[in-house]
């Protein structure tokens, strides 16, 4: 029944297990409503109903998941008037049917659900209303029995985010009767509807209207949520057409509600917006498709990722990539942009904290100082074109021992680091400014006889090396070369570590060094 238009199987399958109708939606990947199932639907129901050895039904989906929604390359295109909707078939069923979810139960297949008498699902399933998403409306019942069955405040909420609502939550909101384990969803669906085979009156979500009431002990619900939105929406349709369904929901008999539905997604479905919407979506999935690989091709395994550029853009990228649980090495050509870049994500995770969804422990375990200096030495490893081999081995090792420390997550692991660092800082200096580091040195400039110091050999002090900030200090004294007239500007020209130079020079009690007093002749 509900063929797939090519003889090849049915879409939609109908037997009898001990007394039990099952009906199996069976149109791969995702059980798409396409107009087969649909049709499939209703013929299972009438012949479950005609039998008299089915007591109830069970409406459940093959492979992966219930049903994920609608066929979306049906909208904007004509579409046949159906003999029954699947909706009223439902409705109509003298016999109770339960809607056994797993994997996804969206648009479309949770409004097929809610139509159904009972709804069980399994711990992993998820169910939701994304319409809103591509710029329609759930035109299927959805924004007229939801609310019947969770209130309207919830069924605002889930139908105008589209979000995707977890099987436990669902439970709780009275969505689903009951989370099942799962361990065999059809076995144990059958059971569920031999239990209850016997209860009447058949509970209806279409005649139900108790929670319905909180619509008028909180009167300004719609407007306010219109107003909550006014921000993000701006400029859509469609989230503001979803209020205006669940809000007839409150005020309307059902069938004159699902009346109103209807004209809301028909004016929806053909708008310039939905159909951007649609082309997006399937261009989303379009570019994921690499013809040229076989489809049976293992994934690699991704141990590390690395962003190039530390803007708001790779910032935002890196963020992602940690949120998924990816270490990332965040690089950029200027360590000025890279420490803004670094701050700048460590602010967005100080406001998820702020606002519970991440706690204190979990930001300060990405928030390392190691994954700071992975990228600034990369980038210097990239630019530094010295000839001198003592310079290029302290590089090298300070690269090495930096990324050790990073995949151990363990900053005290960077005290190596930061002793190759400094005598490579020293090695620069003594090639580009040692004369005017032994000039400010004799003056007093803290910077200048800290590196003058190094020079000398007092660099093998490990108290130094022991001290961050002491490297910032060494470094500090080649960012402020330039800025007096020496080096080559464009290098450290604005910062001579991840920190800004004149953060640094601050540290030394000043803020610049361009008077003609200061400047060498």
């Amino acid at each position: 029944m509900g063929g797939d238009g090519q003889g090849e199987k049915p879409l939609v399958r109908f037997d009898v297990e001990d007394g039990v109708g099952v009906i199996s939606i069976d149109n791969p990947p995702v059980n798409a409503l396409a107009p087969g199932v649909r049709d499939g639907i209703v013929e299972a129901v009438e012949k479950g109903e005609a039998d008299p050895k089915v007591v109830a039904m069970v409406m459940i989906g093959a492979g992966r998941s219930f049903i994920a929604g609608a066929d979306i390359r049906a909208f904007g295109k004509p579409r046949a008037t159906p003999r029954r909707t699947t909706y009223d078939a439902l409705d109509g069923s003298k016999k109770p049917v339960v809607a056994a979810i797993h994997g996804y139960a969206l648009g479309g297949g949770l409004e097929t659900a809610l139509a159904c008498h009972y709804r069980i699902a399994v711990p992993s399933a998820k169910v939701g209303l994304p319409e809103v998403l591509i710029g329609i409306l759930p035109g299927g019942g959805g924004t007229q029995r939801l609310p019947r069955l969770i209130g309207p405040k919830a069924a605002l909420e889930m139908i105008v985010s589209g979000r995707h609502v977890p099987a436990e939550e669902a439970r709780k909101l009275g969505i689903v009767d009951a989370v099942v384990p799962g361990k065999d969803l059809r076995k144990e669906a059958i059971a569920w509807a031999k239990q209850i085979a016997a209860k009447r009156p058949l509970p209806r979500v279409r005649d139900v209207t108790a929670k319905l009431a909180e619509a008028k002990a909180e009167s300004g619900l719609f407007d306010a949520t219109r107003k909550s939105i006014a921000r993000k929406a701006r400029n859509q349709k469609a989230p503001y057409a979803c209020i205006d369904c669940v809000e007839a929901a409150t005020t309307m008999p059902f069938d004159e509600g699902i009346k109103f539905e209807r004209q809301k997604f028909s004016k929806l479905e053909n708008a310039d917006e939905a159909k951007a919407l649609r082309y997006a979506f399937f261009a989303e999935r379009e570019v994921a498709k690499l013809p040229w690989l076989p489809k049976d091709l293992a994934l690699p395994e991704i141990k590390t990722l690395a962003v190039v550029g530390a803007g708001t853009m790779g910032g935002g990228i890196a963020m992602s990539c940690v949120d998924n649980g990816f270490p990332v090495k965040l690089l950029d050509a200027s360590p000025e942009v890279l420490a803004k870049g670094l701050e700048r994500i460590r602010n967005n995770y100080a406001v998820s904290v702020k606002r519970g969804s991440l706690t204190q422990e979990e930001m300060d375990k990405g928030d390392s100082y190691s994954a700071l200096m992975v990228g600034w030495l990369h980038n210097e490893l990239a630019r530094s074109a010295s000839n001198d081999e003592e310079l290029a081995h302290h590089e090298r090792g300070a690269i090495t021992a930096t990324l050790r420390a990073h995949e151990l997550d363990d900053d005290r692991a960077l005290d190596k680091t930061f002793r190759y660092i400094a005598k490579a800082t020293l090695i620069r200096i003594r090639h580009e400014h040692k004369d005017w580091v032994k000039k400010h040195a004799d003056e007093g400039h803290p910077l200048a006889m800290a590196a003058w110091a190094g020079m000398l050999g007092t660099y093998e002090d490990k108290e130094l090396y022991n001290q961050r900030e002491s490297v910032r200090w060494l470094m500090g004294a080649q960012a402020i070369a330039p800025q007096c007239g020496h080096g080559r500007r464009g290098r450290y020209d604005g910062a001579g570590t991840p920190a800004a130079s004149s953060a640094t020079m601050a540290a030394a009690g000043r803020t610049s060094c361009t008077s003609p007093a200061e400047r060498p002749a």
